[in-house]
């Protein structure tokens, strides 16, 4: 299965701080909404394997954009 999810750990006007997971990893991530830009920490293999870096940076966005109160969120195959 091909899984990935997001829980928000701190959210401010500035920042968001994500923990993301796979079926292969976890991690952390941090979106800074002042310069609209995405830092992974690693989550290299999921990148690597089968999960397209700018499909999670899209879902992310789109999740902050439309749904600013949610705290977590997946999607799955």
């Amino acid at each position: 299965m091909k899984f990935f999810s997001y829980e928000v750990l701190y959210d401010d006007k500035h920042i968001r701080k994500l923990k993301i997971s796979s079926d292969l990893e976890e991690s952390t991530a941090e979106i800074d909404k002042d310069n609209h830009k995405i830092v992974f920490q690693g989550f290299t293999k999921s990148f690597t394997n089968w999960l397209p870096k700018d499909f999670v940076e899209k879902f992310l966005w789109a999740s902050l954009k439309n749904f600013p109160e949610k705290k977590e969120a997946a999607f799955g195959s």
